[in-house]
């Protein structure tokens, strides 16, 4: 009786995380307006839909958070994998180092020094030994491609700077994080003995895995955009946006198997897949927006579970200092940081403070996170950062999400 009685609650929990994705999906499709009045985006509404069904108020939905991590990393995956390709595809700068400086300042100063505060933060505040803690900076270190949707919603011809740079860098860096997860994880397993490993991290992780995943995803998705091209003509109306698609994923797929950073892969692979497609610029926004809706669907799962899957014990083990390193990072680091490595440079000033404010966090760490839980973390700490990486993103969530419209209106956007 006890089994059947765990089974049918696990149930009930699968049904209302099945009601709460139809309810997200419902306001975003026809609620707009009114979330555009009330200062809020599709992201709070999706986490809120989930808080309100889990324990920290109605308790309707049970289980351990720490047992939902190999389905939340999955999720997560595919939901940045698309939404990679997506950035890639809207973004039509030429690649010289001239058009992407601000990337080079986000990417090379802003996400490693971020890296680097955030674990000393994790320490401090936290009590985490070195390998966890900056294991916790180089999960929380990646901007977000899915959650910034909100800010980077433009036509394919738009090319304005402060778009291009928060894009351009949420592109890149959940690929760049990856070495650092990997050498957070290293010194969270055999610290002691790091002579032994650091070479290999260095020329593998670092090394290796970047510089293979750039250019076979660029070249991979321009022979994407060629064959899409040839095999339009004998492609069936409702199969044609599959058709990139797979080829896309199949990018990533093959990166990875060769040992390479697939995120960095499917993000390179969007940018080749438009400069072929560039030629049938139609057919080339009905894909984007056609994959933008894929994402958002994989977005209301990810986001109403993990809201439903916060437990009030596991944030009041922490206590306050949960919330300083929360709000630290989202109101101090990340400001402090950008504003500093932008400020030479010719950087228009606006630019600078979008990039320094809208520095969300969100389905990006959470499959770090996940793929950090499920190689090997003990329960005690594997707990110990969800709730940090669960607290960052619902303070990102709240500050970012509230400001996000009140934004866009007051620059007409």
């Amino acid at each position: 009786m006890e089994e059947l009685r765990i089974g049918l609650r696990l149930f009930e929990g699968y049904d209302l995380l099945l009601v709460g994705i139809g309810l997200g999906l419902l306001l975003t499709a026809f609620g707009k307006p009114l979330l555009d009045r009330l200062n809020l985006n599709t992201t709070f509404v999706y986490l809120a839909l989930g808080l309100l069904a889990g324990p920290l108020l109605l308790d309707l939905a049970p289980g351990d958070p720490l047992d939902a991590m190999p389905v939340l990393e999955r999720l997560a995956e595919l939901g940045v994998i698309i939404s990679l390709m997506v950035i890639g595809i809207r973004i039509g700068r030429p690649l010289s180092w001239n058009a992407w400086r601000s990337t080079a300042r986000l990417i090379l100063l802003v996400m490693p020094l971020t890296i680097a505060a955030v674990a000393l933060s994790g320490h401090l505040l936290l009590g985490l030994a070195l390998g966890p803690a900056l294991l916790l900076g180089a999960v929380l270190a990646p901007t977000d491609p899915i959650l910034a949707g909100p800010l980077e919603e433009h036509e394919l011809a738009d090319e304005a700077e402060h778009r291009f740079g928060l894009s351009s860098e949420s592109g890149l860096n959940d690929g760049f994080a990856f070495p650092f997860v990997y050498l957070g994880l290293y010194l969270t397993w055999n610290a002691g003995q790091w002579q032994e490993w650091i070479l290999f991290w260095a020329i593998r992780d670092l090394f290796y895995a970047i510089a293979l995943a750039l250019p076979a995803g660029l070249v991979l998705g321009r022979l994407t955009g060629r064959l899409y091209l040839q095999l339009l003509p004998r492609s069936g109306k409702r199969w044609r946006h599959f058709t990139p698609l797979g080829l896309l994923l199949a990018t990533y797929g093959l990166v990875e198997a060769l040992g390479g950073y697939g995120f960095l892969a499917a993000f390179t692979a969007g940018l080749g897949f438009r400069q072929v497609m560039a030629r049938d610029w139609d057919r080339l926004e009905l894909f984007a927006d056609f994959t933008e809706s894929i994402d958002e669907l994989v977005k209301v799962s990810v986001l109403v579970a993990l809201g439903a899957l916060l437990r009030w014990d596991d944030f009041a083990a922490l206590g306050w200092p949960l919330l300083v390193f929360a709000l630290l990072l989202i109101l101090v680091i990340r400001p402090t940081l950008t504003l500093l490595a932008t400020a030479s440079g010719a950087f228009n000033h606006s630019d600078r403070l979008y990039w320094a404010w809208f520095g969300l966090r969100g389905i990006g760490s959470i499959y770090y996170l996940g793929y950090a839980i499920n190689h090997g973390l003990d329960d005690d700490l594997a707990r110990t950062l969800f709730v940090a990486t669960a607290a960052v993103i619902l303070v990102s969530s709240i500050l970012h999400g509230l400001s996000v419209r009140p934004y866009q209106r007051r620059h007409q956007e």
